[in-house]
């Protein structure tokens, strides 16, 4: 399947995709951080599939390195499969990833973009969030806070306007600092269960987003 030519390849609707924590919806383009490893996760919504290869069929001329390795067989667990795929690029790259599997006619087409720009959830001493679905714990009527990191080749970029969409609260607008820094407002929430806080970055050509899932529970 790598290399092959994409004009016969149909988008497939037998499984969801998820990259770096992103549900990708049909349709849309999926950024894959530069020079990073970027987790896919493929779960199937079909009984009948038991094994997907992942495949590249459009590098656009740069470097991909797979785990596992492209083209290989991979069976599902728990219905799903994951990948860590490192592109190695230029910014605003395209290329196409495909998975497949004999269970299925029709292979799944992921139209990408490498980025050389990073968003990331972090926490108040600039720790990493985890992507979805890993949660991130919180307590009711305990002040919760955390903020975006933003960088291009590792070097931070500042003024970007970063909105925060916060479920039960107002939407949040505010910019990167000289390190690349945003933080929402905190915030606290009087009733347990899972939120998910999304932060939407604006670039002069484009939207970035990222999500974090925070778990309030009891504080007893």
């Amino acid at each position: 399947m790598s290399n092959k030519n994409t004009a016969d390849l149909a988008q497939a609707t037998w499984a969801n995709v998820v990259v770096n924590g992103k549900e990708i919806q049909a349709g849309e383009k999926v950024v894959l951080l530069n020079e990073q490893e970027n987790q896919i996760k493929v779960q199937a919504t079909s009984d009948e599939v038991k094994e997907l290869r992942l495949g590249l069929a459009d590098s656009g001329g740069q470097r991909f390195t797979a785990n596992p390795p492209f083209d290989e067989r991979v069976v599902l667990v728990e219905g799903a499969c994951t990948w860590k795929v490192t592109p190695t690029g230029s910014d605003n790259t395209p290329a196409i990833l495909v998975v497949y599997t004999p269970d299925m006619a029709e292979p799944l087409t992921l139209l990408c973009e490498v980025s050389d720009v990073n968003l990331r959830f972090i926490d108040l001493i600039d720790r990493y969030l985890p992507y979805p679905p890993t949660v991130v714990p919180a307590h009711i009527n305990v002040i919760y806070a955390s903020g975006v990191m933003m960088t291009s080749k590792g070097l931070p970029l500042e003024g970007v306007p970063v909105t925060f969409h916060v479920p039960e609260h107002d939407t949040q607008q505010v910019e990167t600092g000289p390190k690349g820094k945003a933080s929402m407002v905190p915030i606290v929430y009087k009733t347990t269960g899972v939120r998910t806080i999304r932060a939407v970055a604006t670039l002069p050509d484009r939207e970035l987003s990222v999500e974090v899932l925070v778990d309030v529970r009891s504080s007893t």
